[in-house]
C-alpha cells in the first residue's frame, strides 16, 4: 500500500511540473475592425454684458449692439438687454473680446469651450473717463519714506479714481512693456489735489535704485477699471487697464 502511494504522488509531481512548464503565449489573433468615430459635438456660448460709468454706477440703458467676437470670427451683437449668444461652436480654445466706443475693451483669453452644452459668461465693461489728470509732481517725503505723487484735475462732485504707472524709462504708459508696477488712488468729491504714495524700497524692488531716475505717468481710471475693461498681458504678465483717460500727466525724479 505505501509503495503504491508513494508511486501516485511521483505521477502527481510530475503532471504538475509538465502542466507549470506549458508555455501560455501563443499567436495574436487578427485586429478588430475600428469603431466608428466619435460624435462631433458643438456648444453655445451666452451671457450679458454689463456696463458701468466712470463713478462705477451701472448703465442699464444702450445695451444693445455692443460688439462682441470670438477669435475674431465669430461675431455676435447683444439685444436691448445685453444678451449675446454665439451657437454651434466647435471644440477649442477662445479669445473673446468685448468692445463698446466710449468704454473700455475687455477680454477674455484661453476661453476653453468642450462642446455638448451652454456656457454661461457675463462680461464688464465700463466708461473711459472724460477728464485728464493734467499734472504730477513727485516729491521724496522724508518723513515717511515715500515718493508723494500728487496729481492735478478738475473738481468734480462724485469721487473718482486714478492710476500710476512706475518705470524706467522716459517713455513710461500704461503699455506693458513700458511700465515696471502700477498703483491706484482715490481722487476725493471737490478736490484739485489728489496723492498717490509709494515706498521707497518697494521702488528699489523694481531695479530702479539711488540715484536712478523714475519716471510716472498718471491716469484717471474709471472707479471699475480693475475689475471692468482689463485683460492680462501675457509676455510681460501685466493688467491692461483700458477704462483709462487718453492722456497722462508724467514727470520724473531723481530716486533716493
Amino acid at each position: 500500500m505505501k509503495k503504491i502511494s508513494y508511486l501516485m504522488m511521483i505521477a502527481i509531481t510530475g503532471c504538475v511540473v509538465l502542466i507549470a512548464g506549458c508555455s501560455k503565449t501563443g499567436p495574436a489573433g487578427p485586429a478588430g475592425s475600428t469603431g466608428a468615430a466619435g460624435p462631433a459635438l458643438t456648444g453655445n456660448l451666452k451671457g450679458h454684458i454689463f456696463q458701468y460709468d466712470q463713478y462705477g454706477g451701472v448703465v442699464a440703458t444702450g445695451l444693445a449692439g455692443i460688439h462682441d467676437s470670438l477669435n475674431p470670427t465669430h461675431i455676435a451683437m447683444t439685444d436691448s438687454t445685453g444678451y449675446y449668444a454665439f451657437l454651434g461652436l466647435g471644440t477649442g480654445d477662445y479669445n473673446f473680446t468685448v468692445s463698446k466706443a466710449g468704454y473700455g475693451t475687455n477680454m477674455v483669453q484661453g476661453l476653453q469651450l468642450i462642446g455638448g452644452g451652454d456656457i454661461y459668461r457675463d462680461i464688464k465693461i465700463a466708461q473711459i473717463p472724460n477728464f485728464n489728470v493734467t499734472a504730477v509732481t513727485a516729491t521724496n517725503n522724508t518723513a515717511t519714506g515715500n515718493i508723494d505723487f500728487v496729481g492735478t484735475v478738475t473738481s468734480d462732485t462724485r469721487a473718482r479714481s486714478a492710476i500710476l504707472y512706475l518705470g524706467k524709462s522716459s517713455g513710461v504708459s500704461a503699455i506693458p512693456a513700458m511700465f515696471s508696477n502700477s498703483y491706484t488712488g482715490t481722487i476725493k468729491a471737490n478736490v484739485t489735489t489728489f496723492t498717490i504714495s509709494v515706498n521707497v524700497n518697494d521702488i528699489h524692488d523694481l531695479g530702479i535704485n539711488t540715484g536712478s531716475t523714475l519716471y510716472c505717468a498718471l491716469y484717471g481710471a474709471a472707479t471699475t477699471f480693475a475689475s471692468a475693461s482689463s485683460y492680462e498681458d501675457y509676455p510681460t504678465g501685466h493688467t491692461v487697464y483700458t477704462a483709462i483717460s487718453a492722456t497722462p500727466a508724467a514727470n520724473s525724479i531723481v530716486m533716493p
